[in-house]
């Protein structure tokens, strides 16, 4: 059975953010980016684990980000759990697992 094109394209996201990742790993942020299916939006989100830097994990997310539009995929919708953004910079496309804060789920 043949890949289906949107965990190709998924994968293909991940390849090209390789030179990102090692640069912050260079800066001592340890990153671990994963393939997750979302079945709202029917394609596939890139999550990031980070520790380290929030303000690092966020340019990373943005970079994921940009780098998915550049291939046609639209990954916004995913609200990032930092409450200290603005909206518009929340709609990020990613949902940032950053340690360094804790999701404020509770207090939506």
């Amino acid at each position: 059975m043949n890949t289906p094109d949107h965990i190709t394209r998924a994968q293909a996201v991940r390849s090209d953010l390789a030179p990102v990742a090692e640069a912050l790993e260079r800066c001592g942020c340890a990153v671990n980016l994963k393939i997750v299916s979302d079945r709202t939006l029917a394609a596939v989100l890139m999550s990031a684990t980070f520790t380290g830097s929030p303000a690092l994990a966020h340019k990373l997310v943005r970079d994921i980000r940009d780098v998915a539009r550049a291939q046609g995929i639209d990954l916004d919708g995913i609200v990032c759990d930092h409450d200290d953004l603005r909206a518009d910079q929340q709609r990020i496309g990613f949902v940032c697992l950053c340690p360094a804060r804790k999701p404020s789920r509770k207090a939506a």
